[in-house]
């Protein structure tokens, strides 16, 4: 697997931080869910697995 360099990842972040600002400012419902929903399949989820939480019972 190959990596992104910092300046990249840099880029990336801000897109993402601008576009996120832009659709809470607008209050744009459909972009926003768009924004933070990020999928198994999404270059930006994590490579590492993650663990649940433990139940609040």
């Amino acid at each position: 697997m190959a990596y992104m360099s910092m300046g990249e990842a840099h880029r990336r972040i801000t897109e993402y931080l601008n576009r996120f600002s832009e659709a809470v400012s607008s209050q744009d419902g459909a972009s926003l869910t768009r924004l933070l929903s990020v999928s198994s399949e999404s270059p930006l989820s994590s490579p590492w697995p993650t663990q649940s939480l433990p139940s609040r019972s």
